[in-house]
């Protein structure tokens, strides 16, 4: 099981965010983390041309934003936030109200890896809020403590 995070950027071509749980903390010092999205997508595109991304750690009460986020139907730009309480913090990337946690990054090294392109991001802002329970994603499907 990984946490599910709503991965967001600030690019040239609006705002865009994805449900993604291919994120991982790279360095303490400084304080990394890393993004891997899949070469050809939306948000690899919107990555490329950007500087930043943003994390949202959902918490277990917020699956439909998981969902939603997921869908590559949903509308993209500006739009597809009008559903979802958010706000920009250091670098314009959109950030989820209601998440467990939010790391706002600066992006500082994109490396091709296998079909995924991985992003690495300094963290510029790390916040986390009162203690909850994190959604996770485990064989395909969205949950909190327990799966089918």
């Amino acid at each position: 099981a990984t946490c599910v995070t709503v991965a967001t950027t600030a690019s040239a071509f609006g705002p865009h965010g994805v449900s993604a749980i291919a994120v991982m903390s790279v360095s303490l010092n400084p304080p990394l983390v890393a993004l891997a999205v899949r070469i050809g997508s939306r948000m690899q595109a919107a990555l490329r041309h950007s500087d930043n991304f943003a994390l949202s750690i959902l918490a277990s009460g917020q699956r439909e934003a998981a969902g939603y986020f997921a869908d590559s139907s949903r509308p993209h730009g500006a739009p597809g936030f009008a559903l979802f309480a958010h706000h920009a913090e250091v670098t314009g990337a959109p950030l989820l109200e209601g998440a467990l946690a939010w790391i706002d990054c600066r992006i500082v090294a994109v490396h091709a890896v296998g079909d995924h392109d991985l992003f690495v991001g300094q963290a510029l802002l790390a916040r986390s809020f009162a203690p909850g329970t994190p959604l996770l994603y485990y064989r395909g499907a969205f949950g909190s403590q327990t799966f089918p």
